[in-house]
């Protein structure tokens, strides 16, 4: 509650609980305005949506002007919002940068790395192994559904991303290189024995497609193909690959194993053109171990297979 005036403990006293009660409501507001529901705000925050509700409202109430308008069921900013979002994000960062510097953790805690899924096994892990290798201390999370707004809210450190959409102030975009791609067939393919097979006759064969963007992002669009089998995510993409179930386009890094086992082959006459992977963070405010992963990132794309026959 708010505290009455003349309860004898003054002006002083009024101010420091007002704005105690003001920094209490910041983390509500800003889930609240970064999935845009009350229900999504409640099933993280653990709170009622009524309490989320209040919350809000005497935010408003302290600023003196509306942070959000009703759009049919969902909650959206309104301009007065956007520019208090954009504060609070900031000195939330500046807190936890802080307060990461002072307990000396620069290089010790969870590290939250992103990675598409069809790279996550060649990039993001192969950058823990040789960043365990310098700093034992580090431990690491690892996701594959990371992407620019997840980085700006705090939620992942270091997004690598294939689209990276242009920087701004609170994104900062750091190319990382390229990642060659091909397209592979199973032993059981009727390509197999015909690697050097032309364009066109690869491309009507059946295809798998993968609901990961990342494996169709250079994909020309005058490539028509047909449908062989649909997967949700790229994981299964060298398994079904492998059962000769249709043709795949790969990334040569992630079935380097299978072609050097005999169990893929590259069809050569087919160019795709490579991946250009790009990592996504916030800005540098303090010191942390965002530059340091991002240099290890872009080492380790330098040092992946290029096409393997």
């Amino acid at each position: 509650m708010r505290r009455k005036k003349g309860d004898g403990k003054g002006t002083q006293a009024m101010k420091s609980l007002d704005l105690e009660s003001f920094w209490s409501r910041l983390p509500a507001f800003r889930v609240v305005a970064e999935h845009g529901s009350l229900p999504a705000a409640s099933q993280l925050l653990r709170l009622s949506p009524s309490a989320i509700s209040r919350s809000i409202h005497l935010l408003e109430e302290d600023l003196g002007r509306p942070l959000f308008s009703r759009d049919g069921g969902r909650l959206q900013l309104t301009s007065s919002g956007k520019c208090f979002l954009e504060a609070v994000r900031r000195s939330m960062r500046l807190v936890d940068d802080g307060a990461t510097a002072l307990r000396g953790e620069e290089h010790a805690g969870p590290f939250r790395l992103s990675a598409p899924a069809a790279l996550l096994g060649a990039i993001a892990v192969e950058v823990v192994r040789r960043e365990r290798g310098e700093h034992p201390g580090w431990t690491f999370s690892l996701s594959c559904d990371g992407d620019a707004r997840g980085v700006v809210s705090g939620i992942v450190d270091v997004a690598v991303v294939v689209a990276p959409g242009p920087p701004s102030d609170e994104l900062e975009v750091h190319a990382l290189g390229e990642v060659a791609m091909g397209v592979y067939c199973g032993r059981a393919h009727p390509l197999w024995a015909r690697q050097q097979a032309p364009v066109p006759e690869v491309l009507a064969q059946p295809f798998l497609v993968s609901a990961d963007s990342t494996l169709v992002a250079g994909w020309p669009a005058h490539w028509r193909t047909t449908t062989a089998l649909e997967l949700v995510g790229a994981e299964g993409a060298v398994a079904a690959c492998v059962a000769s179930l249709g043709l795949a386009a790969l990334p040569c890094a992630m079935v380097a194993a299978p072609v050097a086992a005999g169990t893929l082959r590259q069809l050569l006459a087919v160019v795709v053109p490579p991946l250009r992977l790009h990592a996504l963070r916030r800005p540098l405010l303090a010191a942390d171990r965002a530059r340091l992963v991002i240099d290890r990132l872009a080492s380790v794309v330098r040092d992946l297979p290029g096409a393997t026959l």
